[in-house]
């Protein structure tokens, strides 16, 4: 370990003697005015959040920090089945970690299939590669672990409510404003706001949405070596839903990469948008008319965030709790082996709890630059033959003062080397004074 890394990690035990001062209620003057309060008795006490991810390895991480940060009090979380996850092990592996860290008691469902606009999915190779770390954790006992496993599936956490259902009543039996995140296809999320009764009520009960996605003000994600099914391309369908083999079978000859569009080249998207941007465009419908405030953490200033595999692995290695050590040595290993890995989902997170305890007004949060009070449309346009220069609309995000749109915070820049002293501290102050895993 280099003194460079000494010298941090001595700073961050020293932060982590302040946490619960630095992250005490009430909120932040910032919060108090750029978020709305439901009442005096909500300004204090656990922030209710609802929390729909994809069951990533940064979507994991971002669960042992808001488990873990005594702000928030989870009261619900979605595996949309349209991310990254496996639908059958996205949620069970999510619960096995949410009943490890003391959360056991929060609903999680499924989410929602399909994508109300489908065209392709995660490259398969990837997703199973995810079930597979879970399994290991699941089967290898873990140093200092006593003959035990890291983890311990479990399903006693999994609701029987559809997601939609799931979320629209979360919100309609919390007595203060929930606050949303999503660090996934919004789908779940657009049906509950649109197909569930009294949907507009449901989106004033919404204190803030934080959404991690699009490539506003950036550059595209979604890339042709990402879309192949089997080996084959393309990866993405010409009829959703429906996979290349099926399609070969009707003598069908697909156009050529992803519906005719060389993505690497002419994508202007990113992968929560893509995978449904129908429900991304929906979700603004909903929430122009209400007075809920937007944030978004743009694909570009993610990789302002980048990911130090050896530092964070190090990190990991210095927690107390046995159990927790293999867990988030096993996650931060996978997540920095991953092509140009960055805290994505995990650095979202961590921004909503900056702006929301007021300290991102101060500059100094993971989010180092903002293009504020933007409206901004999607795209929901398909150019299959795009010109020179030119760029396939379909998933964009851009400025449009005629959207239905809400007035949305992009954060378009990422603050380099803040992650590490702004997760780190919630993990291992929380291990000694807050919620507490089962060892």
């Amino acid at each position: 370990m280099s003194n460079s890394r000494h010298s941090r990690q001595s700073m961050l035990s020293s932060i982590v003697a302040v946490l619960h001062v630095s992250f005490s209620w009430p909120w932040g003057a910032a919060a108090a005015e750029s978020v709305r309060s439901g009442g005096t008795g909500c300004e204090r006490g656990p922030v209710p959040l609802l929390f729909a991810m994809d069951a990533d390895y940064d979507d994991m991480l971002a669960l042992v920090y808001l488990a873990k940060h005594p702000m928030f009090g989870l009261r619900g979380i979605v595996v949309e089945r349209t991310g990254f996850g496996t639908p059958h092990g996205g949620p069970t592996n999510t619960a096995a970690l949410a009943a490890f860290l003391g959360q056991g008691h929060v609903p999680i469902a499924y989410g929602h299939m399909p994508s109300l606009s489908p065209v392709a999915n995660f490259p398969t190779a990837w997703r199973v590669a995810l079930d597979g770390v879970f399994e290991s954790l699941y089967e290898v006992a873990c140093e200092d672990c006593g003959n035990r496993t890291a983890l311990e599936p479990v399903t006693p956490g999994i609701s029987p409510l559809p997601a939609p259902r799931l979320i629209s009543r979360v919100l309609s039996e919390s007595e203060c404003p929930v606050v949303v995140l999503t660090t996934a296809p919004v789908t779940s999320l657009a049906v509950a706001l649109y197909e569930v009764d009294q949907a507009y009520q449901a989106a004033e009960k919404i204190r803030a949405v934080f959404m991690m996605g699009t490539a506003y003000g950036g550059e595209n994600n979604v890339l042709d070596s990402e879309l192949t099914f089997n080996g084959k391309a393309p990866g993405c369908t010409d009829s959703g839903g429906a996979n290349y083999e099926t399609l070969s079978s009707e003598g069908f000859k697909p156009r050529a990469r992803c519906r005719g569009v060389n993505m690497t080249k002419n994508g202007d998207t990113e992968w929560n948008v893509f995978l449904d941007t129908l429900a991304w465009q929906r979700v603004y419908g909903a929430l122009f008319a209400s007075a809920t405030r937007v944030y978004t953490f743009t694909s570009r200033a993610a990789w302002g965030a980048a990911f130090d595999q050896e530092e964070n692995i190090a990190h990991a290695e210095a927690l107390a709790d046995p159990r927790l050590r293999a867990v988030m040595v096993q996650l931060v290993t996978s997540l920095g082996s991953t092509p140009g890995a960055r805290w994505w989902d995990a650095a979202a997170a961590v921004v909503m709890a900056e702006v929301l305890a007021g300290a991102d007004a101060e500059g100094a949060g993971v989010c180092a630059d903002w293009a504020r009070q933007r409206q901004a449309g999607v795209s929901l346009l398909w150019r299959s033959r795009p010109g020179p220069g030119q760029k396939n609309p379909y998933g964009s995000v851009a400025d449009d003062p005629a959207a239905a749109a809400p007035l949305t915070d992009f954060c378009i820049r990422g603050r380099p080397g803040r992650m590490e002293d702004a997760y780190w501290p919630v993990v291992q102050g929380a291990q000694a004074g807050g919620n507490t895993s089962q060892t």
